[in-house]
């Protein structure tokens, strides 16, 4: 029904929110420890393999969407 719709949409926006606020959390320990060039590096293949595995397991994209939030933590604000 429309309002299940409604509520795995929230669901999916609030995770990948949350996923992207912890990423930027841990992001920041992870460069530290590795430095910009390799935690960019790090973060730049974690997001490329999630979009690639979207191609390839299109009925799991909803989780895929939720690691890319993750995976974008550090580059969106950085690169």
């Amino acid at each position: 029904s429309a309002e299940d719709k409604m509520v795995t949409a929230a669901y999916v926006i609030s995770s990948f929110a949350m996923l992207f606020t912890v990423g930027r959390f841990i992001g920041g320990f992870i460069n530290l420890k590795l430095g910009d060039r390799k935690t960019l590096i790090l973060f730049s293949l974690f997001s490329l393999i999630a979009i690639i595995a979207s191609r390839y397991f299109a009925s799991q994209f909803v989780y895929l969407f939720m690691v890319f939030g993750f995976a974008m933590s550090v580059l969106f604000p950085t690169a």
